[in-house]
């Protein structure tokens, strides 16, 4: 039914892909919306610095979980190399969940010896 409606493949993709991010923006604002009906602010439940050193792994996650969707492969005119696509964002995912977890380790340890 949606293929009758949007024909163009491309912007098929580039309207799935756009739908998701806005599901996962509104899931992150309901969470937070629930976090300040409860008295807890958000902004002040992570250290500044912990966000600051583990972001750019989050953002790895986030691109290597991004580059597995067909709708962005399509919409980038890449679906020829799926299957190198997949290896290469299967070891990104690897490599940026193992620095996100040392990352966290560290400040973890770094926060223990400060207390």
């Amino acid at each position: 039914m949606f293929e009758q409606l949007v024909p163009d493949e491309r912007l098929r993709s580039l309207i799935i892909l756009s739908i998701t991010l806005l599901i996962l923006l509104g899931v992150y604002l309901i969470v937070a919306a629930v976090l300040r009906r409860f008295g807890k602010d958000p902004k002040y439940m992570i250290p500044p610095d912990m966000i600051r050193r583990v972001a750019k792994p989050l953002i790895l996650i986030l691109f290597s979980i991004l580059l597995r969707t067909q709708a962005l492969r399509r919409l980038l005119g890449l679906d020829e190399y799926d299957d190198v696509i997949m290896e290469i964002s299967s070891l990104l995912f690897i490599f940026a969940f193992t620095w996100l977890i040392l990352r966290i380790l560290r400040v973890v340890t770094l926060e223990r010896l400060t207390i």
